[in-house]
């Protein structure tokens, strides 16, 4: 929501991000403006502090684009309001907040099994998630989602893709080849059991006792000033391996040329085709892992393209303008 905010005020409207919750952690959400009014006891200051934006933010924007389900106030109870009031409202949805991990490890299993249709009537989310979907449909002009496998959960939703700001990571199209033949492998689990990290692990063992020079470089509770510089030490990344879609991580390494191996759900075939990545499954890792390491020149076309992917599709100023022509769009 920051890099959104920052891009449409370049593109010349009157824009803040703001966050509730004070976040801490390796991947801060960096906003213009942060209440902290969530984060811990709630106390009447609290409270009065929320309930004055709430007032500000009414009276001075048009449109309101919520994030991972929430308004602004508890329990949606504004946005009956905001309609009154001839407000644009919009919401985008980003992964927890309308999928259950519970839910989502099981179906994903049997999903990979190949041994069952169970896996096509496995729900994703849980009875109160698809209420909070279900009351948003009501109010919102459109509901957003960052990835495509969440169209199994809001089919309705418009994909919005996750932004990267480029000028901030330096491509380089030689980063992924080795002067000393090592190859050093990035994994960045921000939960290791929907990243499948159990997996990655025991692939690259593997490939070691098959006497292949590669090594292992976790990435968990880096500070996020050092994970470029950790990033880009790395030859090869691997993302998500059981979860079904690509992340953050992916999109930061093909910005600065790093092959990625992750697995994408058969959905990605309609909605966003042609990733140009290595699509591996738990299965599957070890072979796929295996080619990339042994293929330089693999390694540096899936660089190449991966780039000019990130160039055309996420780029946070092209997605800032559509934003901008979706909120202007006619109801």
């Amino acid at each position: 929501m920051g890099m959104f905010a920052h891009a449409m005020r370049e593109l010349g409207h009157d824009a803040l991000s703001v966050n509730y919750y004070r976040r801490e952690g390796p991947r801060v959400y960096t906003t213009d403006r942060n209440l902290s009014i969530r984060s811990g006891r709630r106390t009447f200051n609290n409270n009065l502090r929320q309930f004055r934006f709430v007032l500000w933010a009414m009276k001075k924007f048009d449109v309101f684009h919520f994030f991972f389900g929430e308004s602004l106030f508890p329990r949606l109870m504004d946005l009956t309001l905001l309609r009154k009031m001839r407000k644009r409202v919009f919401v985008h949805f980003h992964g927890r907040d309308v999928t259950s991990k519970k839910l989502l490890i099981p179906a994903r299993k049997a999903a990979l099994s190949k041994t069952t249709g169970a896996e096509k009537t496995l729900p994703l989310a849980t009875s109160s998630q698809l209420e909070m979907v279900s009351r948003w449909r009501k109010y919102a002009d459109a509901l957003f989602i960052s990835t495509p496998d969440l169209l199994y959960v809001v089919p309705d939703a418009i994909l919005v893709p996750q932004p990267i700001e480029l000028e901030k990571w330096q491509f380089n199209p030689n980063r992924c080849s080795t002067d000393n033949n090592q190859i050093v492998i990035a994994h960045a689990p921000t939960d290791r059991e929907l990243k499948g990290t159990s997996y990655v692990i025991d692939a690259v063992q593997q490939l070691q006792s098959e006497g292949l020079d590669v090594r292992l470089e976790l990435i968990e509770n880096v500070p996020p000033e050092q994970v470029v510089e950790k990033f880009s030490r790395c030859h090869i990344c691997i993302d998500e391996i059981v979860q079904g879609c690509y992340g953050h991580v992916t999109v930061e390494c093909m910005a600065l040329g790093i092959p990625v191996i992750a697995r994408l759900e058969p959905i990605y075939e309609s909605v966003c085709p042609n990733v140009p990545l290595v699509n591996a499954d738990p299965q599957t890792l070890v072979q796929k892992l295996r080619l990339l390491v042994q293929d330089s020149n693999l390694r540096q076309n899936l660089a190449i393209e991966g780039r000019k992917f990130v160039e055309r599709r996420h780029d946070v100023r092209i997605i800032a303008a559509d934003l901008i022509k979706r909120y202007a769009a006619q109801p």
